[in-house]
């Protein structure tokens, strides 16, 4: 939140504050979004095996997910087709 709002788009953002001297002060936000990462995996196994992902160990195809963070503390999606 800045300046009573919630911010969810990239922009230069100002809010003017007044000190106690009454003077003007001069905010500036420069706010980047990172777009969310997201990644595929297509893989193969033979009957009798399994696959481990996400901490599971997967032996039915399917399509299964997983939401890691990236080093900025963002979400990415990985998904696994199998």
């Amino acid at each position: 939140m800045f300046n009573g709002q919630n911010l969810n788009i990239s922009g230069t953002y100002l809010d003017t504050l007044i000190t106690g001297s009454g003077c003007d002060s001069i905010i500036t936000l420069n706010l980047v979004i990172d777009p969310p990462l997201t990644g595929t995996l297509n893989q193969t196994i033979c009957t009798g095996t399994t696959y481990l992902f996400n901490g599971q160990n997967l032996n039915i195809s399917g399509t299964y997910l997983d939401t890691l963070i990236t080093g900025s503390g963002c979400d990415s999606i990985l998904t696994l087709n199998g």
